[in-house]
């Protein structure tokens, strides 16, 4: 099941974009921007997934509460916290082969401590079964 849709980094505000908006929330579904205050206010998106977590607390307060803030975060404990504390209405990271087992670590401590929900960014050439048991949320990595 599809919970929200994050578009492509190469998204305009134009005609196909809005429609694509417009039919994915039609579907009952967010649409998130990643990076982009101006675009996700011209396609009239839901919210803004950050690549920096670091800008939590300042976008949060420039879109206030009645929208959706992401943040991509390291696989860190810490970083995940404070975009949480920030306002991030979820936290995500990447998985690969490489970090698997440190962010099933991540993963099952974040489901005993935290309320916010966490995004597995699986690596297209990763199993995501194990993370299953954990992530709130599993999402193919598209770029």
């Amino acid at each position: 099941m599809v919970a929200s849709v994050l578009l492509a980094s190469d998204a305009r505000a134009d005609a196909h974009h809005r429609d694509l908006v417009r039919r994915i929330q039609q579907a009952d579904r967010p649409v998130l921007v990643r990076d982009d205050v101006e675009l996700r206010a011209a396609l009239e998106a839901d919210g803004v997934h950050v690549t920096d977590a670091a800008s939590v607390a300042a976008l949060r307060r420039k879109l206030g509460n009645g929208l959706i803030v992401g943040a991509e975060c390291p696989s860190e404990r810490h970083a995940c916290m404070v975009a949480a504390e920030d306002g991030a209405d979820y936290v995500a990271v990447r998985v690969n082969a490489e970090n698997r087992e440190a962010v099933l670590d991540l993963l099952g401590w974040w489901q005993e401590i935290m309320t916010v929900p966490i995004v597995a960014f699986v690596d297209a050439t990763f199993d995501p079964g194990p993370l299953r048991a954990y992530a709130d949320f599993i999402s193919p990595a598209a770029d």
